[in-house]
């Protein structure tokens, strides 16, 4: 049997198999010859049964005969000998179950059951259980698994949480005609996929990273025993931020280019225009002038009176504008991108100065200075314990909002962000807060 390939994505019978938004039941297969023993062992001591729907078959040949339109969340498999049934069945799995998940066991103490992982993706598996261990083991499956639609969600939220809780998940994510897979294994990026040109690894990650708002579905990941994907989540993410930033900035840049040719276009042709009239004989006449008093001028040497003239060091300071101009911008694009944001500064602690601010909702000079004093603080502590590196950020949690140091390497500056605590994701936070320092040009 052809199972699904990592090249396929769901099709039109998959999604009707998927389970219903208003169904609050779970619904578990267990295939076993003694599948009616553990389900009325699980209705016995298990507290959840209310919300799981049990269905049960006897060999894996009645499963693939019969007609199962539900599709189970998960399936407990036993393997009473040889691994060829079960191969059939996570072949029939990942063409029609994609996000069904799998509890494999065996009564066999021999059975090695560690190939079906290396080919059908990470899965819990049991030697020997008893009946009361069989039964924890599928409750604890059932009360972390995750599957289904995700709405409300930007993909990196998404991914830190699966890393915290170290799932083995694949995601589908999808933008118009381009879609893609990341496959984790417990928790860790390991696998990516986008079909449009084939790309795999780093570069297939980067590319689903960047795609804008994608709709996402959580998978059985049937590919997370391989890896493609070397560099780490978080670098992964950075990188995509500062691609896209990139991207962002290029688009402006072009926008401004075109309109500024467009306004010189118009200002030479204004200039050239063909002069008719008493207004051409006029500029005739200039132009003879002008080119006497150049002969003139060239023949006869002149002292001229430098005083008349701007000193350099009078020239407007350009540099120093630029840099402000460039803290402005920098902290403007924190406010108004980073989720949650109140206010935002850039501080010189060696002074103790702020340099630029933007927000409201604190006193950002106070701010500045009580700051400084904690940055120096742990610089003197760190010190005093020989503790040898950079601090890299200082997050101080208050009942209502975060407050995010991030030191600014090579500098004596930090960047200061205020964040609402309901409304900020303070993992993107601190990547896009440490992306923009980066970019700050100083």
């Amino acid at each position: 049997m052809t199972g699904r390939r990592e090249d396929e994505a769901i099709t039109g019978e998959q999604e009707e198999l998927l389970p219903s938004a208003a169904s609050t039941l779970t619904h578990l297969l267990i295939i076993s010859e003694s599948a009616s023993d553990i389900k009325r062992s699980m209705m016995t001591y298990s507290r959840h049964t209310l919300s799981w729907d049990i269905a049960t078959e006897n060999s894996v040949t009645e499963v693939l005969k019969g007609d199962h339109r539900q599709m189970p969340d998960m399936v407990v498999l036993d393997i009473p000998s040889g691994l060829q049934e079960a191969e059939q069945l996570l072949d029939h799995a990942k063409a029609v179950w994609p996000y069904a998940g799998f509890l494999a066991f065996t009564e066999s103490t021999s059975l090695d059951l560690k190939p079906l992982i290396q080919q059908y993706g990470m899965m819990s598996l049991l030697n020997a259980p008893n009946l009361t261990s069989l039964c924890a083991a599928i409750e604890a499956e059932l009360s972390s698994f995750s599957f289904g639609a995700l709405r409300g969600m930007a993909l990196p939220s998404v991914l830190q949480l699966l890393q915290w809780d170290k799932k083995n998940v694949a995601i589908l994510a999808s933008t118009g005609a381009l879609w893609g897979r990341l496959h984790l294994r417990e928790g860790e990026l390991v696998e990516a996929y986008v079909h449009q040109g084939h790309l795999r690894g780093d570069v297939a990650a980067l590319e689903i990273l960047r795609w804008s708002a994608p709709t996402l579905m959580l998978e059985r990941s049937y590919q997370n025993q391989r890896r493609s994907v070397t560099r780490p989540m978080h670098a992964l993410l950075m990188e995509a931020l500062r691609q896209q930033d990139e991207s962002v900035y290029q688009d402006e840049t072009q926008r401004t280019s075109l309109s500024t040719d467009a306004e010189e276009v118009m200002f030479f042709k204004r200039s050239q225009k063909r002069k008719d009239g008493p207004e051409a004989s006029t500029a005739a006449v200039d132009q003879a002038t002008l080119s006497e008093s150049t002969r003139e001028f060239s023949a006869s040497p002149m002292l001229i009176d430098e005083s008349s003239f701007s000193s350099p060091k009078q020239a407007a300071p350009t540099y120093e504008v630029s840099i402000m101009a460039t803290v402005k911008m920098t902290l403007d694009s924190v406010l108004n991108e980073i989720e949650g944001s109140m206010a935002a500064a850039l501080v010189d602690y060696a002074s103790g100065m702020a340099l630029g601010t933007v927000g409201t909702g604190v006193n950002l000079e106070v701010a500045a200075a009580g700051n400084t004093e904690v940055v120096k603080a742990k610089l003197r502590t760190m010190q005093s314990l020989g503790i040898e590196g950079a601090i890299e950020d200082i997050l101080i949690t208050l009942q209502q909002q975060y407050h995010i140091i991030y030191l600014i390497p090579g500098h004596t500056l930090f960047l200061y962000l205020v964040l609402n605590k309901d409304r900020a994701n303070l993992a993107m936070a601190r990547y896009k807060l440490k992306a923009f320092a980066a970019d700050l040009k100083l």
